[in-house]
């Protein structure tokens, strides 16, 4: 019992300092270092879940849990326990007091190891849910699927500031549904890669996608730049068609000039020879 109540304040004591810590803080980068420094996320609330499950418990399963047939374990055996409801710590306990009387009649020893300990936690809770780390792309994106984003660690968010992204996407997407593309611009907005989130098939074919956008985008730059040429060709040789007419207009106007000039002259020498 000893041992157990040892190991047990221990890890109380690290989850209690570990929620003291986490309660002053306020800042998402400050929150998100937080998770890091201590092995992530889960880790952390795992310790949050140890210590409100041991407070919740009566006086009376506390002695039994602590009475049980172990000698010692480690923490991570404490964080899996607190994971159990009431029903599962009461099968849980079950367990492990038939084992240790078996254990008994057989080597003469109640002591169980502490992989048992662990083996009938494991037994008892539900298969975990496998988590969705990865979006495809054109697919409506569900309220459960933006939890994406928070498993992928390089994202840094938190449960708070994913909530922000959330409102901040539904505010800015017109078109519905919102799909898995939808995101990109929100995530480029905060310096974060939209890759991450989605398959190696679905990296290489966005890839391939985004190629043959630009090569689009170049033929339709050739395409505009070419049309622009032949239009300042065709200006040039109006331009050019409206100089020969002016020229044309100048002679025919120095002609006209001359005519007159010699008419003139004509009619000034025969004033003198009349």
């Amino acid at each position: 019992m000893l041992l157990l109540k040892i190991s047990l304040d221990h890890s109380l004591d690290k989850g209690r300092t570990v929620k003291q810590e986490f309660s002053t803080l306020t800042d998402e980068k400050e929150i998100a270092k937080f998770f890091q420094d201590c092995g992530g996320e889960d880790v952390v609330r795992s310790y949050f879940k140890l210590v409100e499950w041991w407070e919740n418990l009566s006086e009376n399963w506390q002695n039994k849990i602590l009475h049980a047939p172990f000698r010692f374990v480690q923490e991570n055996l404490w964080l899996n326990l607190s994971k159990l409801s009431f029903e599962g710590l009461k099968q849980w306990y079950d367990d492990v007091t038939q084992r240790s009387q078996k254990n008994s009649q057989k080597n003469g020893s109640e002591t169980l190891s502490p992989t048992i300990w662990n083996k009938v936690v494991s037994k008892i809770l539900p298969s975990p849910k496998r988590i969705k780390r990865v979006l495809k792309l054109h697919q409506p994106v569900a309220e459960e699927d933006f939890n994406v984003l928070l498993h992928q660690k390089n994202y840094n968010f938190t449960p708070e500031s994913l909530e922000e992204f959330i409102a901040q996407v539904r505010e800015g997407v017109s078109e519905q549904p919102i799909v898995t593309e939808s995101l990109f611009p929100f995530l480029k907005d905060r310096g974060l890669n939209p890759n991450l989130i989605l398959s190696e098939r679905d990296r290489a074919k966005l890839a391939e996608r985004q190629r043959d956008e630009l090569q689009q985008q170049v033929k339709q730059l050739i395409q505009e730049k070419q049309e622009q040429q032949e239009e300042i060709c065709q200006l040039k040789l109006q331009n050019e068609e409206q100089q020969t007419e002016i020229d044309q207009l100048k002679q025919q106007n120095t002609n006209i000039l001359e005519q007159m000039k010699e008419f003139r002259q004509f009619m000034e020498s025969s004033k003198s020879a009349a």
